[in-house]
């Protein structure tokens, strides 16, 4: 596995991030009949009947346009409105998306592209979709990492795995896997791993679950390592998670870091749920003697707050 740390920089440098957006910003804003478009489009979206009656008297006027528009803050808007509501005219919504190809490597790095990429992900067939996927993946090994370490890169990873077939998604989460490690500690990177730990192919997930299992002691101190293992404590198989649980309470000062972590009172909360009673006590013994009491009664607040709504639920059924 490895270490090297994830790359905001290379085919995803942020110097150039909105370069190509901001001149496609300023040529529309100009452009008379760009803002005719608009307005036609605008007035549809308030319509009673809206585009889903009649989709190619405005939507049309979006062929050929969509990439440019793409990269406008108002254009793509407009390009998602057209995505979304031709449901009923696929055809239309397939040739809008198109679009798009051989422009995915640019568009993830768009401050408004990457908005419409993960509306075609979210809107159109897997067939129609996937060349999204394969645009990242046929860069070659790293490509995945590279968008999963990028501020708007990894919202399009997360639509992808939150879509796509467990066949689609084996190439992705095995690049996943590769860098478990460095993805689980990084700002944006540890999204795409809780992800791929909830929406994965049930092998690959249980990978990944002895990954981190062997690397509890880099992950659990770490403010985005303890938000991937609070990931995978409350995902899965309860056998799995609760595997992880002992494992961790099991390692000596692993839970009091665990703790002292951002995200510690959450994690300590699972892991109190799942663990026997015996075994949960032990663990609240520790935290008190490593001066966790802080912990303690955060946990103890929220299993009362959620006992408290469990009840209430209840009254109201």
């Amino acid at each position: 596995m490895s270490s090297t740390p994830c790359k905001d920089a290379g085919g995803l440098a942020k110097r150039s991030e909105t370069s190509s957006c901001r001149s496609a910003m300023h040529a529309n804003v100009s452009d008379t009949s760009f803002k005719t478009l608009f307005r036609q489009v605008e007035h549809s979206l308030h319509s009673s009947q809206g585009c889903v009656a009649e989709p190619r008297a405005v939507w049309t006027g979006l062929v050929g346009r969509v990439w440019r528009l793409s990269r406008d803050e108002k254009g793509c808007r407009r390009v998602q409105a057209a995505v979304e509501t031709c449901a009923q005219d696929r055809d239309l919504q397939v040739t809008l998306a198109a679009e798009l190809k051989g422009h995915v490597w640019e568009a993830i790095r768009c401050p408004h592209a990457n908005h419409v990429l993960q509306c075609c992900i979210t809107a159109l067939p897997l067939e129609a979709s996937q060349f999204i996927l394969y645009e990242v993946l046929q860069r070659g090994p790293g490509a995945a990492t590279q968008v999963a370490c990028h501020r708007f890169g990894c919202r399009v990873l997360e639509r992808v795995l939150e879509g796509y077939s467990h066949a689609q998604l084996r190439p992705l989460v095995e690049e996943v896997i590769a860098e478990a490690v460095t993805l689980g500690r990084h700002t944006y990177g540890n999204y795409v791993l809780q992800h791929a730990l909830k929406y994965g192919p049930p092998d690959q997930r249980q990978r990944l679950y002895e990954i981190l299992d062997c690397h509890l002691p880099t992950l659990a101190p770490d403010s985005y390592g303890s938000a991937v293992l609070v990931r995978a404590l409350s995902t899965g198989e309860v056998s799995t998670r609760r595997a992880l649980a002992r494992h961790a309470a099991a390692m000596p000062g692993l839970v009091p870091a665990m703790a002292r972590s951002r995200h510690g009172p959450a994690a300590m909360r699972i892991v109190l749920q799942l663990l026997p009673a015996d075994e949960a006590m032990a663990v609240q013994q520790a935290l008190g003697e490593a001066g966790c009491t802080g912990t303690l009664s955060k946990v103890a607040r929220s299993s009362a707050a959620r006992s408290g709504r469990s009840r209430r639920l209840l009254r109201m059924k």
